[in-house]
């Protein structure tokens, strides 16, 4: 790898041009410390392939650093007149709601974490750091990982919260505090400010919540083993639910694993269990 100039630095880690196997690629490195965050949070993103989301082809691990490849087409980074623009902040509301989706907790979102090119793009920092400070310029972070390092889908729903808020968007019900009062139904960002004064936006909480809170709670106390089953049509929030109920036991103290695949469980119970071994679990 031949380093050609220096792209831009963030808070992240400083981004070079680099020529890499005869191809230019935009090159990345990072603190070696953020690699566990970044082989969590990776795959599920790569899995889910968003138009949005611009995600290196590939890494590598070098002494102390963790390099970041990705593909390089000429992107450049946005001026605070370019995210003020209505088309900017309507992306910006659809990739949020689309992230909230899939239940991908962001705890640290920074100006700098975007390009243009023929589009838009977000490029996740991948930064996930105990050494996290609020002195960053244009860099937003969740309360709750400020605190004490946790993080939610909630905590996605009020970093993009506070962008929108510094671009002059009002969108007090994803900024609260506390990651159990954040609403994360949306609605359209096209709202003006003359509807913003004559509409509401009542928050709508499913009967079933407390059901399964319920049943929860009382096998919990007979120490058995219980295992309920959320089924229902299409759209009708199933996966909102679990999400809202995930967040409600975590902050009860129950450790939750979010499991797709036979891989997927092997590799949460070996993070629960911090060992990095697969024969251990």
């Amino acid at each position: 790898m031949k380093l050609v100039r220096l792209l831009r630095k963030t808070y992240s880690g400083d981004e070079y041009l680099a020529k890499y196997n005869d191809a230019h690629k935009r090159v990345k490195f990072l603190k070696k410390c953020l690699l566990n965050y970044f082989t969590e949070i990776f795959p599920k993103l790569k899995k889910l392939n968003l138009e949005k989301v611009l995600l290196p082809d590939s890494y590598l691990i070098e002494k102390d650093k963790l390099i970041l490849i990705y593909p390089y087409e000429g992107e450049e980074p946005l001026s605070l007149m370019d995210m003020k623009e209505f088309s900017f902040k309507t992306w910006l509301y659809a990739l949020l709601r689309d992230l909230v989706h899939v239940k991908l907790p962001i705890p640290i979102l920074g100006k700098s974490d975007f390009l243009k090119g023929n589009t838009y793009f977000y490029v996740p920092s991948f930064y996930c750091s105990e050494d996290v400070s609020e002195d960053f310029e244009n860099v937003f972070i969740a309360p709750e990982f400020l605190k004490d390092g946790k993080m939610y889908p909630s905590s996605t729903v009020y970093v993009f919260g506070k962008l929108l808020e510094s671009l002059g968007e009002e969108v007090p019900d994803f900024v609260k505090e506390d990651p159990q009062d954040r609403i994360i139904h949306f609605v359209p960002i096209q709202r003006t400010k003359y509807l913003r004064r004559i509409f509401t936006t009542p928050y709508i909480d499913r009967p079933e919540r407390k059901k399964v809170q319920e049943i929860i709670s009382s096998f919990e106390k007979r120490k058995e083993t219980h295992v309920i089953e959320l089924v229902g049509p299409q759209r009708v929030g199933k996966t909102f639910l679990l999400n809202v109920l995930k967040e409600d036991l975590e902050r009860e103290g129950y450790i939750t694993l979010e499991i797709s695949s036979f891989e997927d469980s092997i590799d949460s119970l070996r993070k629960y269990n911090k060992s990095s071994e697969k024969d251990d679990i």
